[in-house]
């Protein structure tokens, strides 16, 4: 029974293998997106602001990479 599970996993693992491409990547930005963000709250006691904002860049194969941050005032 052993046997027969690890062919199977193996039959598997090299139909996935087979599937992958050869064609190479080709990253374009198409676009991207970005905004600010505001937070107003009680920190300790006291009152606080978070202001922050967060962005990314859009590539055409349905990825896009960016970043978030924040900071806090009271």
């Amino acid at each position: 029974m052993k046997k027969i599970i690890l062919i199977i996993a193996i039959a598997f693992l090299y139909n996935e293998i087979n599937v992958q491409d050869d064609k190479p990547i080709n990253f374009q930005i198409i676009g991207g997106f970005g905004g600010v963000s505001m937070n107003i709250l009680s920190l300790e006691s006291s009152p606080s602001v978070q202001i922050g904002g967060q962005g990314a860049a859009l590539f055409s194969n349905n990825l896009f990479i960016g970043g978030f941050g924040t900071g806090t005032s009271s």
